[in-house]
């Protein structure tokens, strides 16, 4: 729970840095580690106890244990969710094909693929209502 918690802080500074479209690299992960890292750091630099917060932060960037990759699946299928939200909300469904190509690079095989399977047929039902 920590480490869900403490993920994403880096970007409450540097911003969303976008990586990947769809299934491909467009940017440098490396790069952007190194700024979220600049930033965990300062907003942890008074903290008691920041080396754990700091080292949670590292263990989710390195993708190792089970506990960072499963966190990565739930960001990723809270991803597909939004961009179900966004065509609900009229969004043009072609330019969220991306989102949904993205997360299936990561759900597929995995224990929450039966989850991405159902919004995706929620997405169709959505699709064949238009």
């Amino acid at each position: 729970m920590e480490m869900a918690l403490v993920h994403d802080l880096g970007e409450s500074i540097i911003g969303d840095a976008i990586y990947e479209s769809g299934t491909e690299t467009i940017a440098s992960l490396d790069k952007k580690h190194e700024d979220e890292r600049r930033a965990i750091q300062e907003i942890f630099k008074d903290i008691p106890g920041k080396e754990h917060y700091i080292s949670l932060w590292e263990e989710w960037v390195a993708q190792k244990t089970p506990e960072a990759t499963f966190l990565k699946r739930i960001e990723k299928l809270e991803m597909a969710m939004q961009a179900l939200e966004y065509e609900r909300l009229g969004h043009d469904s072609v330019l969220l094909n991306e989102f949904w190509e993205n997360a299936w690079k990561y759900l597929k095989g995995t224990e929450l693929e039966k989850y991405y399977h159902e919004l995706q047929k929620q997405r169709n039902l959505l699709q064949r209502k238009k």
